[in-house]
């Protein structure tokens, strides 16, 4: 799986139209990682669409997500899911919501609370759209991150960055034994797309 990502304008430089911005922003990584890794001129017509909506290529797999300053795009030959989140304080209403109590009590035992409520949090989002599923599904994907390991049964493996202490992405795809793999990592901002890993 190839997992990238766009260090993009912030909201702040870019005060009108912003999501509209982060989607172009997104497919235009998603045209230019195509026509870099797999020689695929993109269009959207090129587009299948899975039960649940889900768009992929005819042999390829991808997720775009973005936040405000970081787009991330999954590409693979399995299905996938992406999310990333800029690093913010933690919120009590997601954590009754769509955490289980081991994954508050990890929250609040952490000596750094609002990032181990991120980390949790995309790694969740990034399970419910490899699977389609919106917040519902947030609750079951329960993870262990004392153990670095998914704690039910998903047959994936996740990939997690830490990036410059201001982002964290998560990454997801089918076929694997539910490890969380974590990088702690740093990047000049200045670099328009950056590979970060390629397996």
């Amino acid at each position: 799986m190839r997992k990238i990502i766009r260090f993009v304008d912030g909201r702040a430089e870019v005060p009108r139209g912003y999501a509209a911005y982060l989607h172009r922003q997104g497919r235009e990584l998603l045209s230019k990682s195509l026509s870099g890794y797999f020689n695929i001129d993109f269009s959207e017509d090129m587009l299948f669409f899975g039960e649940k909506g889900k768009p992929y290529l005819l042999d390829v797999f991808f997720n775009i997500a973005h936040t405000d300053g970081m787009v991330c795009l999954a590409l693979s030959d399995r299905e996938n899911g992406a999310d990333c989140e800029k690093l913010k304080s933690y919120s009590e209403n997601a954590i009754k919501r769509c955490f289980c109590e081991k994954e508050a009590k990890y929250v609040y035992d952490s000596g750094d609370r609002d990032l181990a409520f991120v980390r949790l949090w995309t790694l969740k989002e990034a399970y419910s759209k490899l699977i389609g599923e919106g917040i519902s599904a947030l609750k079951s994907a329960v993870f262990d991150l004392s153990e670095e390991k998914a704690d039910f049964d998903c047959g994936c493996d996740f990939y997690q960055y830490v990036i410059n202490g201001k982002f964290c992405a998560a990454f997801c795809e089918k076929g694997g034994s539910g490890k969380i793999f974590l990088e702690f990592t740093d990047f000049d901002i200045d670099n328009s797309d950056i590979l970060l890993y390629n397996i």
